[in-house]
């Protein structure tokens, strides 16, 4: 991880745990921090709705908001693009993913599993592997991805198995696109 992005994620996870908004961590650097051999582009952070307004309004101070563009894969409840610390960072609510035109809400809240980890000084929250692998298998262009995932799981189990079944029927995915992700396991 590079010094900016840590520093990036020092900065957020002060402002936002001292707040005590409920947020986590998760795509390219959940993957880079969980030993994965990628090169994060950004910083996915999400958090829930009823927060997204207030966190948001909390991050503007460490960084500006950049316009970003509308995308037909994409339509969350809160979607803001920020540079902080050098780093992109983009912050979620309500992440929605849409695929073969249908709308897959990821339902994150209290109950949503998350792992704390330290980074730098900040203890903070990351998703799980068994959520990033359902949703980069739904992302457009990231399937690749999730075979990554698989194939960690594969050579080590998952630490929460159920969690794929719990979050396929939370998030309304069943039949032929369930079949894909059971496949993958």
């Amino acid at each position: 991880m590079t010094n900016a992005m840590t520093n990036t994620i020092e900065r957020i996870g002060t402002v936002l745990n001292e707040a005590g908004i409920h947020w986590a961590i998760g795509g390219s650097v959940l993957l880079q921090v969980s030993g994965f051999a990628v090169e994060p582009n950004d910083l996915d952070v999400i958090f829930e709705k009823k927060d997204a307004d207030r966190a948001v309004r909390l991050l503007e101070s460490l960084g500006a908001k950049r316009a970003s563009d509308p995308s037909y894969h994409y339509q969350s409840y809160s979607f803001t693009e920020m540079m902080v610390g050098g780093v992109e960072v983009d912050l979620m609510a309500g992440l929605t993913v849409i695929k073969d035109r249908v709308h897959y809400v990821y339902p994150f809240d209290r109950s949503t599993p998350i792992d704390m980890r330290v980074v730098g000084t900040v203890t903070v929250p990351f998703m799980t592997l068994e959520d990033w692998l359902v949703l980069y298998d739904l992302m457009p262009g990231k399937a690749w991805k999730a075979a990554l995932i698989a194939d960690r799981f594969r050579q080590t189990p998952p630490k929460r198995p159920a969690r794929f079944s719990e979050l396929m029927r939370l998030m309304g995915i069943d039949g032929a696109r369930a079949d894909e992700i059971n496949k993958m396991l």
